[in-house]
């Protein structure tokens, strides 16, 4: 009997890739797969960061059908809602490649359990998450609803920890309002992906903007999809206004010399 497993799930799907033509469909299989390669890497690096933490069982799969990539770590302790924020790293970085080698990528991640052999996925955190990937109006993912209590959980403990919550989870997730279909929003913790170019671009918020926007101009906007591009732009421009405010807030804080 193979035994249900805890842990982390990301549903990620390519817009656009469902009405490919035979030659675009190969080229998706090849950027694809291309990315996933070089991701193992850094997922050995998210592996040690799991070690150091204390996570030592950890276990990572990797799906694959049609147009859809689901990820997954199985984790063995009560670590998880700190674990959520490194992973959210990962995600970060899947994003932002996803952009620069031709996938526009957006889903969800959420927490639960699942049942895993070989790239058969199922179970009740499977099932979340395929509720809400196709769900928001960008590029992007956004966190379910029980991943978003954990964060939110893990944001208030550190607070009365004297920490500051926000600032830690929010270097991977952000609460926001969500476009979702039929033009409704709904807030919810989102992947704050835009970091990942800022960080690229060696925290400069312009050079960050110039570089996500040569790479988005690259693709084609067909009608009906206008809404997702903007969408995904304001969000951009958001996260980095944030971030900005952010660091101001933190270096006011700091220690007057003198």
């Amino acid at each position: 009997m193979i035994e249900p497993k805890y842990g982390i799930v990301a549903m990620l799907d390519a817009l656009g890739a469902r009405t490919l033509d035979s030659k675009g469909a190969s080229n998706f299989i090849e950027s694809r797969d291309a990315l996933l390669k070089k991701l193992e890497g850094f997922k050995e690096s998210l592996k040690t960061v799991a070690d150091s933490m204390g996570i030592h069982d950890s276990q990572t799969g990797v799906a694959k059908f049609a147009d859809t990539i689901v990820l997954t770590w199985h984790l063995s302790n009560d670590e998880i809602e700190y674990f959520l924020v490194h992973f959210g790293a990962w995600l970060r970085l899947i994003i932002m490649m996803g952009m620069q080698q031709g996938l526009l990528l957006r889903g969800a991640v959420s927490v639960g359990e699942f049942t895993q052999q070989d790239e058969t996925i199922l179970g009740p955190a499977i099932s979340e998450a395929a509720e809400w990937y196709e769900q928001a109006q960008w590029i992007g993912v956004v966190a379910t609803p029980s991943c978003g209590s954990l964060l939110s959980s893990l944001a208030e403990r550190l607070t009365r920890k004297n920490i500051n919550g926000e600032d830690l989870v929010s270097l991977s997730f952000r609460q926001y309002s969500v476009p979702l279909k039929d033009k409704k929003t709904l807030e919810m913790w989102a992947l704050c992906w835009p970091i990942q170019f800022w960080i690229q671009a060696k925290k400069d918020g312009l050079l960050a903007r110039r570089a996500f926007m040569e790479t988005l101009s690259k693709y084609p906007v067909p009608s009906g999809t206008e809404d997702k591009f903007a969408n995904t732009i304001k969000y951009f421009d958001w996260c980095i206004i944030k971030l900005v405010e952010q660091l101001q807030c933190l270096v006011e804080r700091m220690p007057k010399k003198g």
